[in-house]
């Protein structure tokens, strides 16, 4: 069973930037200052949702972008996008173990997120 945080997560449409986000998640869902999110049990799990979103997102912009290219040029131009938005998700889980320190048990938190970030750092390299 998912969380009622991660839920809402997973159902908004509109992700591009984590800090942004936890602003809009703590006004809409929890009425709470941006930060309390991040001391909740669901932390982490809201965290990786987040930036799983917010990659989903930048993927399906590569579809648009690399609508034009056919056969070895659109296969380039969708890995360098898909790239981009891993990246761009590890940025996400970079801000998210930083913020492990505020979480209600830190080291639990930050092995989950770099269990992630491991998994990513590998398909960059790959």
């Amino acid at each position: 069973m998912i969380d009622p945080i991660t839920q809402y997560i997973l159902n908004e449409s509109a992700f591009d930037d984590f800090d942004v986000w936890v602003n809009r998640l703590s006004r809409d869902y929890l009425g709470y200052r941006a930060g309390t999110i991040l001391k909740g049990a669901a932390a982490v799990t809201a965290i990786i949702a987040i930036s799983y979103k917010i990659y989903k997102n930048h993927i399906s912009k590569a579809g648009k972008a690399c609508k034009a290219h056919v056969g070895d040029d659109k296969k380039l131009c969708m890995e360098k996008y898909k790239k981009e938005a891993l990246k761009k998700r590890l940025d996400i889980l970079n801000k998210g173990y930083a913020a492990c320190s505020n979480s209600i048990n830190p080291i639990t938190c930050k092995s989950k997120i770099d269990k992630e970030r491991k998994k990513i750092r590998k398909k960059l390299k790959g």
